[in-house]
């Protein structure tokens, strides 16, 4: 969605999204060896949708329910239904488990898990999955030790007691101590692609304390569901132009649309068709997208940095002002002073 061709893992990692596969270069990171892993379609900066789901529904939905409505259809303000007989395919996909394996000093209590001191696992068993990208969902965690104001949480999948090396992810949340708390406390862990079997994930809690957590679900979404929505998706390939600060593209369409286009939202972006401006949509919370009716369009995207006309005008000014003052010092005043008095 985001017109990305090249994911970066550390050289060794055995990390691999679906949707990227080929190792197809070996670089130097600010002194870290990465691999460069090639998207297994070519990306684009422009993808049509004949769905749109406005914020207030997108919203209502969990974190993985989202992502799978951002394959499907635009997200934007005041969506119109131009739906043309499609319906969203919205899978829950979880993955019933049973909590074992608690470590030393971890103790869980309903919805509290409590780590008596260094750092405390535990293992979500579960029929074994493969085939699929795995998930890990932390439904509303809150972390406390009267302390610390960050904490860490780490879970690598399982097939029995070895470890899947491509199969694990970790975050790091912060609590109200923290004066960078956004209050983020829902976390959905990409864990990896599952090719062969996995049937439990091991949890680490890095930090002594306290965690509630409303809900711990554990998705396993089929690669080959990944791969439909993907190929699903209607690229934008011919009569596209990239110029300074402008994007041109040509297209027609058969029915009411909206164009997303991969490019940052800012209200320094405008978009017309053949001259006539048109409202640029804030599309899937942070890109850009337009409606477009039936028939043929050339859209001409420009960006104009906000501001930078009263800027320049009130540059001008001051720099006005400052030469006037300068000359009003260094030739009216001293004339004055210099003047010859009259004789007496």
């Amino acid at each position: 969605l985001t017109s990305v061709g090249h994911f970066l893992v550390p050289s060794g990692n055995l990390y691999r999204p679906v949707g990227f596969g080929e190792a197809e270069a070996e670089a130097d990171s600010y002194g870290t060896a990465v691999t460069s892993l090639k998207a297994d379609i070519r990306p684009s900066a422009f993808l049509r949708f004949d769905q749109a789901v406005s914020y207030e529904e997108y919203e209502s939905y969990t974190p993985y329910e989202r992502q799978q409505i951002l394959m499907q259809a635009c997200v934007v303000e005041d969506a119109e239904n131009i739906s043309i007989g499609k319906k969203l395919r919205i899978e829950d996909e979880s993955v019933p488990y049973t909590v074992d394996n608690l470590s030393d000093g971890l103790k869980v209590k309903g919805n509290t898990i409590e780590v008596a001191e260094g750092s405390g696992t535990l293992d979500l068993l579960f029929s074994s999955q493969k085939d699929a990208e795995l998930y890990l969902y932390f439904d509303n965690i809150e972390f406390e030790n009267g302390l610390e104001s960050t904490y860490n949480v780490e879970a690598a999948g399982m097939l029995g007691e070895k470890v899947l090396g491509n199969v694990r992810n970790s975050f790091s949340g912060m609590n109200y101590r923290s004066h960078s708390d956004g209050g983020k406390r829902n976390w959905l862990m990409n864990l990896g692609k599952v090719k062969k079997s996995c049937d439990r994930i091991r949890i680490t809690f890095n930090n002594a304390g306290i965690y509630t957590i409303d809900h711990i679900k554990v998705y396993a979404r089929p690669v080959a569901g990944i791969h439909k929505n993907i190929r699903e998706l209607d690229h934008v390939y011919g009569g596209v132009e990239f110029g300074t600060n402008t994007m041109s593209v040509k297209i027609t369409s058969d029915h009411p649309e909206y164009l997303f286009a991969s490019v940052p939202y800012s209200e320094g972006w405008t978009v017309a068709d053949r001259g006539e401006k048109l409202d640029l949509l804030r599309a899937d919370e942070g890109f850009m997208a337009v409606r477009l009716d039936e028939g043929n369009h050339e859209l001409r995207f420009a960006y104009h940095t906000p501001g930078l006309k009263t800027g320049l005008l009130i540059s001008l000014l001051s720099a006005a002002c400052f030469f006037l003052t300068a000359f009003y010092h260094l030739v009216v005043k001293n004339s004055f002073t210099h003047a010859k008095l009259p004789p007496r």
